[in-house]
Parts: C-alpha cells; structure tokens; sequence
C-alpha cells in the first residue's frame, strides 16, 4: 500500500495538469496512478471504461514491464504504448511511485501524446515527489 499524502491544493492541481494535459494532447481521459493501482485523480471522459480497473491492471503491467527494462540492462522503460483498433493506451512513468494513463482514440498521434505526456511529467514531479515524500 503506497503511504502518501494528499492535500486538496495537491489533488487541485494535479488535476489542472491532468485537464490541461487532455484537451491539449487530444487523448480522451487521463489518470494519476500510484504503482498500487490507487487512482489519484483523473479528467476527461471515460465513457465505458472503469478508470479504477484501468488502474489496478495498468499498475501491474507498469510492473512487469519495469522488470523486462531491468531483464535487458534498461533502468526503466518511462513510456509504455498499447495500439489497438479503436483505442490506445499511453503509459507515462513518472517516478517509481506514480505514473499517468492516457486513454485516447486510435486516430490521436502517438507521437503527440508522448511530448506532451514527457511535459506533463515535468510538471507534476515536484507534487509528486512531495505526496510520496513518507513512503
């Protein structure tokens, strides 16, 4: 269980990043994600996606796929992609503790989500170091 902690000043601007993130970016709906699976906020429309499930598994394959980076001789693997044929998934590391999930159309470009994930990054490490400063 991660041990952090969240004050209403933190959650309100992680989640201006996370709606700033999404109406520039294009992506659908995005996630602030600990690596428990804990869902600390999010923006945008999910339509009949259960953002917490998204979470939970996300989590898990942000895992396994920290120890394929490790298996080959990588630190990490900061951007993990899933392309599918109606929807992509967009996985943005943001330190060991948290990451972002970034849920967007198949016609949204990969390459797009991916700068402006690397810029949400920037902006919400200060925070996140913060809120996972006890754990």
């Amino acid at each position: 269980m991660d041990n952090i902690i969240l004050n209403p000043q933190d959650v309100v601007k992680l989640k201006g990043y996370l709606q700033s993130f999404t109406s520039d970016s294009g992506v659908q709906a995005a996630i602030l994600v600990s690596r428990s699976g804990f869902v600390i906020t999010r923006a945008g429309e999910f339509g009949q996606v259960d953002p917490n499930s998204l979470a939970v598994i996300s989590a898990a394959g942000v895992s396994s796929t920290q120890a394929l980076a490790s298996t080959i001789g990588e630190k990490k693997f900061p951007a993990i992609s899933y392309q599918g044929t109606f929807q992509n998934l967009h996985i943005q590391v943001i330190t060991e503790k948290a990451f972002v999930i970034a849920l967007a159309a198949s016609s949204v470009t990969s390459s797009v989500v991916r700068l402006y994930a690397r810029e949400l990054t920037k902006d919400m490490l200060p925070i996140i170091d913060r809120i996972f400063a006890g754990s």
